[in-house]
């Protein structure tokens, strides 16, 4: 239903940044390699609607009108730079082409087919599974603070889960789609994830994207796919090393 090189504003038509150029050329595919050249950094808090516990269904439209205050800081599709911006707009475009919510899809579509059954994007369903409290460092003490689920940021985070069910969503990464003989994902979809689209240099360092993942080499040389994530008071990170067939996820609850 979605072609990934038209314009995001062939399904969304009220998408407006500060830039009406940029806003009528950047397409899907650029959101998925984060070179759609929205910024990331001071630019994200605005585009943060809180989960209201009931209804969700104005937080993405909020997100979208929030964006005609920001300018892109290159040229669409020129260059690299990560934005939670870029994947809060796909999860809008999700709503808007599925008829559902986000968090719906997700579990329809990601959590449910894999057997992920201690997974959601739902404060009330994680709650109701006993989730873990996350921690912040405060004036030198360790506290326990749980803070507000931002509906319109799940997609760039905020997914709930356990250690197990999260290697679940590895081995059907590292299976090109599959998991128990099942093919839960398209093959080529995996393959198109983990397939560089973009090359930049971190800190020195020669990385690449792809629709999702990270994708490099370790200090020996060894092929590498990544991904982290954090919020204020949660930490997490997923690392596949292909040519070992292994997958390793870390789930923290603090930031730190």
């Amino acid at each position: 239903l979605i072609d990934l090189d038209q314009p995001l504003k062939r399904y969304i038509p009220e998408f407006q940044l500060a830039d009406e150029k940029a806003s009528d050329e950047i397409t899907v595919r650029e959101l998925l390699n984060q070179t759609s050249g929205l910024p990331g950094n001071f630019s994200e808090p605005i585009a943060y609607q809180k989960d209201s516990g009931t209804d969700n269904s104005d937080t993405m439209k909020l997100l979208v009108a929030a964006l005609k205050h920001i300018h892109t800081n290159r040229p669409p599709g020129s260059s690299f730079e990560y934005t939670n911006l870029n994947y809060n707009l796909l999860g809008a475009l999700v709503e808007r082409v599925s008829g559902r919510s986000f968090d719906d899809f997700v579990q329809e579509r990601i959590f449910t087919p894999l057997g992920m059954n201690n997974s959601t994007l739902k404060p009330d369903v994680a709650a109701s599974l006993d989730r873990a409290d996350g921690h912040q460092m405060m004036l030198g003490h360790i506290i326990t603070r749980n803070i507000p689920i931002y509906h319109s940021a799940q997609p760039a985070g905020w997914v709930m889960s356990s250690a197990e069910d999260m290697a679940k969503w590895l081995l059907v990464n590292m299976n090109n789609g599959k998991l128990n003989g099942q093919q839960v994902i398209p093959a080529r979809v995996v393959q198109l994830m983990r397939t560089p689209e973009i090359n930049f240099v971190d800190y020195g360092e020669k990385l690449s994207y792809g629709m999702g993942w990270f994708i490099g080499q370790t200090g020996d040389g060894e092929p590498v796919i990544w991904h982290g994530g954090d919020t204020p008071n949660f930490l997490s990170e997923m690392i596949i090393l292909p040519e070992r067939n292994l997958g390793v996820v870390m789930l923290v609850n603090s930031q730190t």
